[in-house]
């Protein structure tokens, strides 16, 4: 039987009684269907946590370079953004953070910018 329905009263508001007999009806091998889409929820799961971590918007590389003072082990940066014991050369973007400074980094990376400028045109000779 594919399923039945079951009036319980004769008052046309009642909920009916609803049995799908889901799995129940047919060939009688209803586990290799039950594995069938477990296996196939799995394979779209798998697709869509691929899909979130490919398009996932809210992360922004930083902090590779971090600026810190000399005696901080991970400091690649001196206060001027120069790169340590390496001569002229600087680095200006989103990597001298220490720590991420929040979800969107593009106004506190500005910020950096504007000190950054400053640095070097202080220290041009004409």
């Amino acid at each position: 039987m594919a399923g039945t329905v079951a009036l319980g009263s004769s008052d046309p508001l009642d909920t009916p009684e609803i049995v799908y007999n889901y799995f129940d009806t047919g060939s009688g091998e209803y586990e290799k269907d039950l594995k069938a889409l477990t296996e196939a929820l799995q394979l779209a799961r798998s697709a869509f946590e691929e899909y979130i971590k490919d398009s996932a918007w809210g992360h922004h590389v930083s902090c590779t370079c971090p600026i810190g003072p000399d005696d901080a082990l991970m400091a690649v940066l001196d206060s001027k953004f120069c790169v340590r014991r390496v001569k002229g050369l600087r680095v200006v973007d989103a990597s001298v953070y220490p720590k991420t400074p929040g979800t969107f980094t593009a106004v506190s990376t500005y910020m950096v910018a504007e000190k950054a400028a400053g640095d070097i045109l202080a220290g041009l000779t004409l």
